[in-house]
């Protein structure tokens, strides 16, 4: 009996014995093991979302060397990874636990996004799929933005400005003239001229889904397009009749292309803008011996009226919300002004009056500002904003190129 007692209790000290080495084998080897590379990104999120943007930011992984982002409108996982939209400017990962931030643009406005991404560590190898984020992009506001043209690439392209002269953005990139962008009735979309097919046709930019279609689509050359803000129509300059530039109307589609003016060789208009209410249509024109003179018609071309006579040149008319003014420029007291006049032609008055260039005037659609370039800053001209009086004059652009032709967004 005694040997079993011993024997037993060798056999157990033996056990803890073990017991013990493989405990100690296992705490040994846990505490010299490097870390393992995370095999997914677990934290990204979203913020700040635009009408066609939204903010990502996650945390830098170990060893990262390239980013893979996708976002889809639909739920994504690694079933429907492949088929997901891909960003094609991914940052260049920055040194682990660094917070990266990108902004993923071109997307559509009131629209739920589904964003996920990987990282590649080596040649071959990519992470797990991160977490999935999930954001709604705003609704295209318009309110308080204008349009504008600049000289920047040697030729104009279109820019977009809130009235503050915050968020610019460049709104086309070609090698082609891009110019005199206005607004659509609905505050969504801007016309404007551009050579980029030969000659100069009238062009629809959607801000919201980017894309650029060609109205005029013709042979001829087209120019100044203005929309009316009482529906899909829009008036521009045409030399489609005889042999000088006359005022046409037609729909936003191209469709109902309607002549308005008939002058010969001798006269021509130019820079039509409907009033608000899309009844009457203004413009100057250029009547040669009697020089040039803002004129009114109502918006099928009749009962037309020559508001200003050829003792001074003037140009670039614009309404009034209400109908009751109308502004234009002129240099008939020595240099190039801003001017208003009532509606019927009387009551003129000089809002800018210094020795600068002021022109390409546009009433906010409250009535209570003016947006208009000058070159008053004495290197080139930026785009500044003045209340209906010419007083309290803001600039709102300010850099090399000469910017020009601002639009007010109809909506307000």
């Amino acid at each position: 009996m005694k040997q079993k007692k011993i024997a037993l209790i060798l056999f157990l000290a033996f056990a803890l014995l073990a017991i013990w080495a493989c405990s100690a084998t296992e705490d040994i080897t846990g505490s010299n093991e490097t870390p393992e590379t995370p095999v997914y990104i677990d934290d990204l999120t979203t913020g700040l979302p635009n009408y066609n943007s939204i903010i990502l930011s996650w945390t830098a992984p170990e060893g990262a060397l390239e980013y893979d982002i996708r976002y889809s409108s639909s739920a994504i996982d690694t079933s429907n990874w492949d088929s997901a939209e891909q960003v094609d400017d991914e940052p260049t990962p920055q040194d682990e636990g660094e917070i990266e931030i990108y902004r993923l643009e071109g997307l559509t406005d009131t629209t739920e996004y589904y964003i996920a991404m990987k990282f590649r560590t080596d040649a071959t190898t990519w992470s797990g799929l991160s977490n999935v984020a999930i954001c709604y992009t705003a609704p295209f506001d318009s309110r308080n933005k204008i349009v504008f043209h600049s000289y920047v690439d040697d030729n104009y392209e279109l820019f977009m400005i809130d009235s503050d002269g915050s968020n610019l953005r460049r709104l086309t990139d070609n090698y082609s003239t891009d110019g005199n962008p206005v607004w659509t009735y609905d505050g969504r979309s801007i016309v404007f001229y551009s050579c980029r097919d030969g000659n100069f046709q009238i062009y629809m930019l959607d801000i919201v889904a980017e894309t650029e279609t060609n109205i005029s689509d013709n042979s001829y050359s087209e120019v100044h397009p203005h929309c009316s803000f009482a529906g899909a129509v829009m008036a521009l300059r045409t030399d489609a009749y005889g042999s000088t530039e006359n005022i046409m109307t037609m729909n936003l589609d191209g469709t109902n292309r309607t002549v308005r003016t008939f002058y010969d060789s001798d006269t021509a208009a130019n820079a039509p803008k409907f009033s608000a209410d899309g009844t009457k249509i203004a413009f100057y024109a250029d009547f040669g011996s009697s020089g040039f003179g803002i004129c009114t018609m109502d918006a099928d071309g009749s009962d037309f009226v020559r508001l200003t006579d050829g003792t001074f040149s003037a140009g670039s008319p614009d309404w009034s919300p209400d109908g009751t003014k109308i502004l234009y420029e002129s240099s008939w007291e020595g240099n190039n002004e801003i001017y208003v006049m009532d509606a019927d032609g009387n009551n003129h008055v000089n809002l800018t009056n210094n020795s600068a260039f002021d022109g390409s005037a546009s009433w906010s659609p409250d009535g209570t500002k003016i947006a208009f370039a000058s070159s008053r800053d004495g290197a080139d001209y930026e785009i500044y904003i003045m209340d209906a009086d010419g007083s309290n004059v803001v600039q709102i652009t300010d850099n090399d190129y000469d910017d020009n032709r601002p639009s007010w967004s109809p909506l307000y």
